[in-house]
C-alpha cells in the first residue's frame, strides 16, 4: 500500500503524523509493506527529518515527489497517484491530509472496508462529527445545499480516501480529478462506498487554509459538473424568459382591452420585464458557452500532459 499525502511549508505537522501513521498501520496485515509519498506543492520551507525510516516498523520506505511550482493540494494530489501508477504497483493507494485531521486511527477501517469488497470498489470517508466552529458548519451546510441544487447530487467526501490498484488507471485518466479529486470520482460514477469517521484535530499549528481558499475549493468541486450546472441554470433561464413573455402578453391585454389599467402602469411594467427577458437571453447565451467549453476542456485535458512539465524530482528520506 502507498499513502499519499500532499504537503505545502506544512512539515511540523507531517513530522507528527508519520509516528502516528506507523502506529495505526499495526491493526493492518501486511502493513510492513506500506509505503509513503509526500508530494511537495514547491514548499518554500524545506523538509528537515529528525528520524530515520527504520525507526518506523510499518512503513517501508518515505518518498517526497517536488513539484516545480505550487499547484494547490487537488492538483497535487492528481500528480501523486500518477506517479504512483507509472512507478509502482501498489495493491491500494490510500489518500490523507498532512496537518493530522484525517485521524490515522481511522486507517483500519478505510483499508479493511476495501478488503471486505474485494479491492473493487474507491473508499471514502465521510465526516460523522465535525471539530469546526459554528460558523464554519453553517456555511458548510449552505454550500452543500447549493452543490445539491446545482448538481442535483449530495457531497459529504473530501480527500480521505483507498483507491484499489485495480482502479488507480481509470482514476489518473479523469481530468476532473485535476480540479477537485472527490468531486472527480463522483461524477465519474466508479464503484465507490462511504464510511464515517470523525474529524480530528490539527496535531499542531494553523490552517493555512484561509476563507478565500474554502470558498474556492467548494466551486473547484461545483465547476466539475459545469456541463449539468450550465445545463440546470439554462432551464431555469428558459423558465424566467418565458414567465417575463406571459407576464408581457398579460399586461398588454389588460391595458388594450380592458378598463383595469392605471395610466402609465402598463408601459413600466412592460419596459422592466423586457429587460429581465433580455437579462435572461444573454444569460442562456452564456451557459450554452459554458456547456460547450466544459465539454472541450474534458475531450483535450489529459493529467499526463502535465506530470512531466510540473514534476521536479523524487528524493527518499532517509
Amino acid at each position: 500500500m502507498v499513502i499519499v499525502i500532499p504537503v505545502f511549508n506544512d512539515w511540523d505537522n507531517v513530522s507528527l503524523l508519520l509516528p502516528l501513521i506507523s502506529s495505526a498501520l499495526k491493526e493492518v496485515n501486511d502493513a510492513e509493506n506500506c509505503e509513503i509519498l509526500l508530494v511537495d506543492d514547491a514548499s518554500n520551507i524545506p523538509f528537515k527529518s529528525d528520524f530515520a525510516v527504520n525507526e518506523f516498523a510499518h512503513i517501508n520506505s518515505i518518498k517526497i515527489l517536488r513539484l516545480k511550482r505550487n499547484i494547490g493540494h487537488q492538483k497535487a494530489i492528481a500528480m501523486g497517484l500518477f506517479y504512483i501508477h507509472r512507478n509502482l504497483a501498489p495493491k491500494a493507494v490510500l489518500i490523507m491530509d498532512g496537518d493530522g485531521e484525517d485521524n490515522p486511527c481511522d486507517l483500519h477501517k478505510l483499508i479493511n472496508t476495501c478488503v471486505e469488497n474485494d479491492y473493487e470498489k474507491i473508499v471514502f470517508a465521510f465526516r460523522n462529527k465535525r471539530s469546526e466552529g459554528y460558523l464554519f458548519r453553517i456555511f458548510y451546510l449552505f454550500y452543500k445545499m447549493i452543490f445539491r441544487i446545482l448538481t442535483g447530487v449530495s457531497i459529504r467526501i473530501g480527500n480521505f480516501s483507498i483507491i484499489p490498484g485495480q482502479l488507480l488507471g481509470q482514476v489518473i485518466t479523469l481530468s476532473d480529478i485535476w480540479r477537485h479529486y472527490a468531486s472527480g470520482i463522483m461524477k465519474s460514477k466508479i464503484n465507490r462506498i462511504e464510511i464515517a469517521v470523525d474529524r480530528a484535530k490539527r496535531l499542531c499549528g494553523e490552517s493555512k487554509m484561509n476563507f478565500t481558499a474554502l470558498i474556492m475549493h467548494g466551486i473547484s468541486a461545483i465547476s466539475v459538473y459545469g456541463g449539468v450546472v450550465g445545463i440546470r441554470l439554462l432551464l431555469f433561464s428558459l423558465l424566467v424568459a418565458m414567465i417575463c413573455s406571459v407576464l408581457i402578453f398579460v399586461t398588454v391585454f389588460i391595458r388594450l382591452f380592458t378598463t383595469l389599467a392605471i395610466p402609465g402602469w402598463a408601459t413600466n411594467v412592460v419596459m422592466t420585464l423586457f429587460v429581465i427577458f433580455l437579462q435572461t437571453m444573454l444569460f442562456i447565451l452564456f451557459f450554452i458557452f459554458v456547456i460547450f467549453q466544459n465539454i472541450d476542456n474534458n475531450l483535450s485535458f489529459t493529467i499526463e500532459k502535465e506530470y512531466d512539465y510540473l514534476v521536479d524530482k523524487v528524493t527518499d528520506v532517509t
